[in-house]
């Protein structure tokens, strides 16, 4: 086995655990379980923008009727 080989298998094998990690479920809402600390963090801000865009929808909602009224 030479090097090259070795080194094609062992790049094949560490990555095949995070393609199979996790498989969508019917009528799933957000995201996959996060496999991996990358996705954790793209997770974690995807909840933070998700709040942060409700209190601005919120905040225009509350403005308009003001203004409305």
């Amino acid at each position: 086995m030479t090097l090259r080989t070795l080194l094609a298998a062992l790049f094949i094998l560490g990555g095949a655990g995070e393609v199979f990690a996790g498989a969508p479920e019917p009528w799933q809402m957000g995201f996959q379980t996060p496999a991996s600390p990358t996705m954790t963090s793209i997770k974690e801000f995807h909840d933070l923008l998700l709040v942060i865009i409700i209190c601005i929808t919120v905040f225009v909602m509350v403005l308009m009727l003001y203004v409305m009224v």
